[in-house]
């Protein structure tokens, strides 16, 4: 007996130690017909989830999707276990009838192509997202608008937009060959701006109230709905205005915050829930960007230009640099002198490009011009010891008259293309007689070409042979301004699948109206969107925008109410020494100010400016003495 057992222990210990089981059950396969067996399995990972080469019950019902061809399949009678089968992709087959489909708890997206029905009436009740019906020619188009659904009369608030279209996608033919057309674009259009579009379904946006035609056709292009869009009046909130005057700017941020930044009257903002916190005073610049080093690890960077000339860089002042401004992600100091930010190891640090920049063309893009108005390439590379170098590259282009990207009309009337890359510089000319060279509008949907006109008045492409003329540009032709969404995580229903987006349009008298899933509403005489946040403590969240008038303003979507958060532009007092922006002065501020000095890089001043005791605009170890003082005598 106590051989046996002995036995039996050391072939349990081998089990243990090994990967074969030597008692392990093995799993049972799914209770369906052979053919259709094989099958499942032959779908791999989609079916079979661990891969084993068995598919069981259980992981039949746990399947989110399943794709079969369904030849020598006999019937339907496994869709019993698709519990959870949210896209059903069935090919050819002898089944004639698949109205077992609308037993499926889960399904949303049902695809069939080349099988044998000719009733699929199921499919009315289903509420199906897309429905496609592919290689079918026995389904008819009365059939499927038969079970397709729409709502021929839409009423929309100007301003807001309103989705629209036949459910499910696709029904009625291939959508992306479907197009829906609105007769009168001064009173509705569709969201792009246009008059038509590609889809079955899309979005109706409200221009002025009135009343408008909808058509939506089939990719036979013929007309299958028709409807009348009613665009209703809105009535926004209109505070009156103050005697200020907006310059503001907005700007993404990775240094002061993870979003967005505000720039106002000197004033560099962030947004902390139901906060605005001063980041910097005296602002004259504020860029954001980016660099990729040899070691492809992304360095991100805030650069500020105080109206003393001191320039801060993630925070820090940088020294012996007295700057004039920053464009496009480069820093110009009052003695001419051009500086790129780059990488250096760890650390970014400013490269000298230039001491004779006088202005950038139309974006950075490598080329500046000198001070004796000839344009200047120019290229940043890395050497082995991936320490940054910049080449210097002459064009010869002399006192540009025109320019765009890197296009140059020079003094001559001659245009030029130069083009720095990869360490070299070409330079080609493309024609003569030219007085000015841009990216103009060509056609109704963001058609836009890189043109140049000649001294005769007539326009040619830059990059073929052909000439074009460009088309008047309106500002308001997509019936708004300016439109986007912003993002609030803490508003998405996972149960409804209700997206956390709220869109907002800007529309050309500029009033601004959001759209928080169905949750309306519009104010007027605004400049421009700066972020959108969520207050934790308070359970609310906001919309923060700049007026015409230079103030800042907010909506809750929990009171309902708008709020001006700071009056014509003006900065909340500070704090002299609260570099966390708590509105206090504690030990707190000491330990922060303390533990940024000694360079601990995740350790970020909410407002450096508070921390300058000494007022010389620089930080260091005498403002941490006199913040240690001042909190002993507060």
């Amino acid at each position: 007996m106590k051989k046996l057992i002995s036995t039996l222990c050391c072939i349990a210990v081998a089990a243990s130690v090994t990967s074969i089981p030597v008692f392990a059950d093995k799993p049972e396969p799914v209770d369906v017909d052979p053919v259709l067996y094989e099958k499942l399995v032959a779908t791999d990972w989609i079916c079979d989830h661990n891969q084993d080469g068995t598919v069981t019950e259980e992981e039949l019902r746990t399947s989110d999707r399943v794709i079969l061809d369904m030849d020598g399949v006999k019937d339907l009678s496994w869709f019993k276990y698709l519990d959870s089968c949210e896209l059903l992709c069935l090919t050819g087959g002898d089944i004639t009838d698949y109205s077992a489909v609308k037993d499926l708890p889960k399904l949303t997206d049902l695809q069939l192509h080349s099988v044998p029905i000719t009733d699929i009436s199921f499919v009315k009740d289903m509420h199906l997202e897309n429905c496609t019906l592919g290689d079918m020619p026995q389904i008819t188009l009365e059939q499927r608008l038969a079970v397709a659904t729409w709502d021929e009369n839409v009423t929309i608030e100007e301003g807001f937009q309103k989705r629209f279209g036949i459910s499910p996608r696709n029904i009625i033919g291939d959508e992306l060959k479907c197009s829906m057309t609105v007769d009168d674009i001064s009173v509705a259009r569709v969201f792009n701006g246009f008059s038509h579009t590609s889809g079955s379904r899309g979005s109706f946006y409200g221009v002025k109230p009135g009343k408008t035609k909808f058509h939506i056709f089939t990719p036979d292009d013929v007309e299958v709905v028709s409807g009348t869009i009613t665009v209703k009046a809105t009535k926004p909130y209109d505070p009156p205005l103050g005697d200020g005057e907006f310059t503001g700017t907005r700007s993404i941020s990775d240094y002061y915050d993870t979003t967005t930044v505000a720039l106002q009257n000197g004033t560099l903002y962030r947004f902390d829930g139901s906060q605005v916190i001063v980041c910097e005073e005296n602002v004259k610049a504020f860029d954001n960007g980016y660099r990729i080093p040899p070691n492809r690890v992304y360095k991100y960077f805030d650069v500020v230009a105080k109206t003393d000339g001191t320039l801060l860089l993630n925070g820090k002042v940088i020294p012996d640099i007295d700057c004039k401004d920053i464009q496009n992600e480069c820093v110009i100091t009052k003695q001419n002198e051009l500086y790129g930010i780059y990488p250096d190891g760890k650390e970014l640090v400013l490269l000298k490009i230039a001491d004779d920049f006088k202005e950038f063309s139309f974006t950075a893009d490598a080329f500046y011009i000198n001070l004796d108005g000839e344009v200047i390439g120019y290229y940043v590379g890395y050497d082995q010891d991936e320490k940054p170098y910049v080449k210097i590259f002459p064009t010869g282009i002399m006192n540009p008259v025109s320019m765009h990207y890197n296009l140059f009309v020079d003094e001559d009337h001659v245009l030029w293309h130069p083009w720095v890359k990869y360490g070299d510089m070409s330079n080609s000319k493309v024609a003569e007689n030219v007085v000015e060279v841009g990216y103009y509008p060509t056609g109704e949907y963001y058609l836009y070409e890189y043109l140049y006109k000649t001294e005769d008045g007539s326009y040619h492409m830059v990059y073929k042979d052909e000439t074009m003329e460009p088309v008047p540009e309106n500002p308001a032709k997509y019936g708004f301004l300016k439109n986007g969404n912003l993002y609030i995580y803490q508003y998405k229903d996972e149960a409804q699948d209700i997206s956390g987006y709220i869109d907002w349009f800007l529309t050309p008298d500029h009033t601004l109206t959001m759209n928080n899933n169905g949750e309306h509403t519009a104010v007027t005489n605004v400049a421009l969107v700066i972020d959108s946040e969520y207050d934790k403590e308070l359970n609310q969240g906001y919309v923060y925008f700049y007026r015409t008038d230079g103030s800042m303003w907010r909506y809750c979507f929990e009171t309902k109410k708008y709020q001006e958060v700071l009056p014509n532009g003006a900065a909340p007092e500070i704090l002299k020494g609260d570099v966390n922006q708590d509105g206090k002065l504690d030990v707190t501020d000491v330990v922060l100010l303390q533990k940024w000095l000694h360079g601990i890089s995740d350790k970020k001043l909410t407002n450096s400016g508070a921390g300058d005791m000494t007022g010389d605009g620089v930080l260091d170890v005498f403002d941490l003495s006199l913040l240690k003082r001042e909190i002993l005598n507060h």
